[in-house]
């Protein structure tokens, strides 16, 4: 009687198939708990409000493609301003290694 619980533990699926039906069991709960209590009632009503929300949210989204489309040349201002910094601060690293390694012969000798 015993050797088929051993087996049966033995599977290389037996976990993930107790998990599917674990899980299972709850989606099934959860349905019928929720139609039962009403909460699946309205699921394909939708009031004036929320209507009115998306349209506003459609045309937020709308009016954000149309300025990320502008091109307003911020970008490459952006882009030289960068450039002179990552140049200013090779020159510098460039000439701190310079210091470091005249310290450095100064301290040998």
């Amino acid at each position: 009687m015993g050797e088929w619980l051993a087996n049966l533990q033995l599977a290389p699926f037996a976990a993930i198939a107790a998990a599917v039906t674990y899980f299972l069991g709850v989606a099934t709960g959860w349905v019928l708990w929720s139609h039962r209590n009403g909460a699946l009632d309205d699921v394909g009503h939708v009031d004036a409000t929320t209507v009115k929300q998306m349209l506003a949210l459609e045309e937020s989204i709308r009016d954000a493609k149309t300025r990320l489309a502008e091109d307003d040349g911020f970008d490459a201002d952006v882009d030289k301003r960068i450039d002179a910094v990552d140049n200013a601060v090779k020159r510098a690293n460039g000439r701190l290694r310079l210091l470091i390694d005249s310290i450095e012969a100064r301290r040998a000798s």
